[in-house]
């Protein structure tokens, strides 16, 4: 969400100060940060170690002049095109860019200073709306006569909400004023809510930019919303007493793709998945398990965050990443579950497998045939699960939670929802024929996406986008499970989207 720019400036190697080349760095949307350098006469290139054939190098820090504020690009990829016999374009993808980092006494941060800074701050687009605590108060004196006599605003300063501690990194939710009282004729008054990693034992920067992308991506799961990183400002050891007791003006910008404005929208918090005010007593176990279970669950995970941060992904691609999602889940949890036996591997192999191979080993045919098919029907006592019955198990698992009641005992899924409202879940609980006309339908237009991309499926968009809502809040209840919110939250968060958001009605009410 950090503003798109162009800005042109001087850029120089470390060790080579007096070479200067003119160069363009730039941040545009749907792109990563790049810097343009039209290297003429060769100053900056006969400077950098080359790979073979000239095409590529690497650089551990380039400088920069920019607006009077000496910058630094840290890791950076380097790609040349000669475009005349004295001019070369060196085209410069960093890994990171850091702003007004020269210090007292001549001095500018380099490669060994990443690991010194003592703490970070980090704004979010939904932060905010996500926490939604105020630190303001704001008061009017009416008169009798129906006048106001007085308006008075306090801010009280709100005790940082803990996170935890991670890796040596103390996390915590931070609550910043910031006002403008200079006119005497306005008042401008807000707070921001960030993100604060105190860092006391020389933690890596590679390990704070980690946890901060951990944190933008639980809220983007929470808010149901791509969450994007506003700004960074680092406090630094190398210039701790020009700032005693302020954040030192350090900006820090991660070359990450810039998404379309389009993915900056925050819902509105009652389409939300879950809020600050649903997890605020388990907030740090939580993020916690987020972490661990998205190490666990990686892809199952990036599926979902995909659909997230790419709302204008076609329908038919975010179906697929989130019925992917729910497969890949289900063998995950379900070792040594994902496979129907029919019958012991003993019972098999000493019996209906020595019939079969007898009839393979005695048919005409080639030898490597032969040895293909052996191989395919030694093991078939026992066979994958299909999608619909890891579906079956899946909603199975999860059924207990659609039950509007406060026992957290977990009930077969025929059981829950007798007496319920007529949302969908009621429905296939209550009638099997339902459930299987759901399943039935989730399996039709995933094979059909799969096996003939090219063969169009008798579906309309409504039914499609209503059926990627009812799988999205199967994948999030498991996920929701999986980092151990409690049950009676995610209870009422089911409740909620089923109240807020669309969900499958039938196949034939889409006729």
């Amino acid at each position: 969400m950090i503003d798109e720019f162009e800005r042109e400036g001087y850029w120089w190697l470390p060790e080579h100060p007096e070479k200067r080349v003119i160069g363009k760095l730039s941040h545009k949307l749907n792109q990563r940060l790049v810097l343009n350098i039209d290297d003429t006469f060769n100053t900056l290139a006969p400077l950098l170690s080359w790979f073979p054939y000239g095409l590529k190098s690497q650089a551990t820090l380039i400088y920069g002049l920019i607006d009077g504020k000496v910058v630094g690009l840290f890791n950076c990829d380097i790609q040349t095109t000669k475009i005349g016999e004295n001019l070369v374009n060196l085209q410069v993808n960093p890994e990171m860019l850091l702003y007004n980092i020269y210090f007292q006494n001549n001095d500018f941060l380099n490669k060994e200073d990443l690991n010194k800074f003592q703490k970070l701050r980090v704004d979010f687009s939904s932060l905010n709306e996500w926490v939604k605590i105020s630190p303001l108060d704001m008061k009017s004196e009416i008169s009798s006569t129906g006048e106001i006599k007085q308006v008075k605003v306090t801010y009280e300063q709100l005790p940082n909400i803990k996170l935890g501690v991670i890796k040596e990194l103390e996390l915590s939710i931070y609550f910043v004023p910031i006002f403008n009282l200079s006119s005497t004729e306005s008042a401008d008054i807000k707070y921001i809510i960030g993100l604060e990693i105190v860092n006391k034992n020389s933690s890596s920067l590679e390990d704070c930019k980690n946890l901060v992308i951990q944190f933008r991506d639980f809220l983007s799961f929470a808010t149901y919303s791509s969450n994007q990183i506003v700004s960074v400002h680092a406090r630094h050891d190398k210039n701790d007493s020009q700032y005693p007791d302020k954040m030192t003006p350090i900006e820090i910008i991660w070359n990450e793709r810039k998404l379309s404005k389009n993915s900056d929208y925050v819902h509105h918090r009652s389409k939300m998945l879950l809020t600050y005010d649903n997890v605020k007593d388990d907030l740090e176990k939580i993020f916690q398990n987020w972490i661990d279970k998205r190490e666990k669950f990686k892809i199952v995970f990036q599926e979902l965050l995909i659909n997230i941060y790419n709302p204008e992904l076609y329908l038919e691609y975010k179906f697929l990443n989130i019925v992917q999602a729910l497969e890949i889940y289900h063998k995950q949890t379900q070792k040594g579950k994902h496979k129907i036996e029919y019958m012991s591997q003993d019972s098999y192999q000493n019996g209906i497998y020595q019939k079969l191979r007898e009839v393979i080993q005695n048919y005409p045919m080639e030898e490597d045939f032969k040895r293909f098919l052996d191989g395919k029907v030694k093991y078939l006592f026992k066979v994958e699960k299909n999608l619909k019955d890891r579906l079956r198990d899946i909603i199975d698992n999860i059924s207990y939670l659609f039950v509007d009641n406060n026992d957290d005992t977990k009930q077969s899924f025929a059981d829950t929802f007798n007496s319920q409202d007529d949302s969908l879940f009621s429905r296939i609980t209550q009638d099997q024929n339902e459930l299987d006309k759901f399943l039935k339908r989730v399996v039709y237009i995933r094979n059909n996406l799969i096996v003939h991309p090219d063969k169009e499926i008798k579906i309309k968009n409504q039914e499609l986008y209503d059926l990627l809502c009812t799988v999205t809040l199967i994948l999030q209840t498991c996920l929701l499970i999986e980092i151990e919110v409690s049950n009676n939250t995610i209870k009422a968060i089911i409740k909620n989207r089923m109240r807020n958001q669309n969900e499958w009605l039938g196949e034939d009410k889409y006729n």
